[in-house]
């Protein structure tokens, strides 16, 4: 379990450093099943170090290569890169470092996943499944200072049909029918997440 951060943290910085993303700038890789945590402090890592602007490929070029980034590492996070944080909870990754906003909603500083890359998991059928505790996970995160219903629909749902290109449309019925009204979730946070 301890190598698993690892080696989704290799692939991560393999693809970004190598420019992947650059030469294929609709492909997008999902992070599942690892530390989420352990992403962010990657990403924040490469950041210091894969600077498109800055002098980082100073090696490379007395071995005649050239820049293979464009953008901050950070930068892919939401148009190529997206975690899967199952099972949702402040035990895969904190939720300052998650949404990256302060309760005014302004932007923390650091690396944050965001939530324009991040998606909601409960892990079914797996022991540590938060199936039985769903909607508290949920009100955890929408109660969350600074996280807003926009934010909330593309974490819950909206990255996920982006990103595996799911027909929301025709989904719409099963939501209309298994889902909840965030406003009603917001309002019974504290006895939602007591059950938790």
């Amino acid at each position: 379990m301890a190598e698993n951060a690892f080696f989704s943290n290799r692939s991560l910085w393999m693809l970004i450093s190598g420019g992947v993303f650059d030469r294929f700038q609709d492909l997008r890789v999902c992070y599942v099943e690892t530390q989420a945590y352990m992403l962010v402090a990657a990403l924040q890592h490469l950041d210091s170090m894969v600077d498109p602007a800055g002098d980082w490929m100073g090696f490379a070029r007395t071995r005649n290569r050239e820049q293979t980034t464009q953008r901050f590492a950070s930068d892919y996070l939401g148009n190529n890169v997206f975690v899967g944080v199952s099972p949702f909870s402040s035990v895969q990754i904190p939720m300052d470092d998650l949404v990256g906003k302060d309760a005014g909603g302004q932007p923390l500083p650091g690396v944050h996943i965001g939530s324009g890359a991040a998606m909601f998991g409960v892990d079914y059928p797996q022991f540590e499944s938060i199936f039985d505790r769903t909607m508290g996970a949920v009100a955890t995160l929408v109660s969350t200072p600074g996280v807003t219903d926009d934010d909330a629909r593309r974490i819950l749902l909206e990255n996920a049909a982006r990103v595996y290109r799911f027909d929301v449309s025709a989904l719409q019925p099963h939501i209309d029918q298994a889902g909840f009204d965030l406003t009603e979730v917001r309002a019974n946070a504290e006895e939602l997440k007591s059950k938790m």
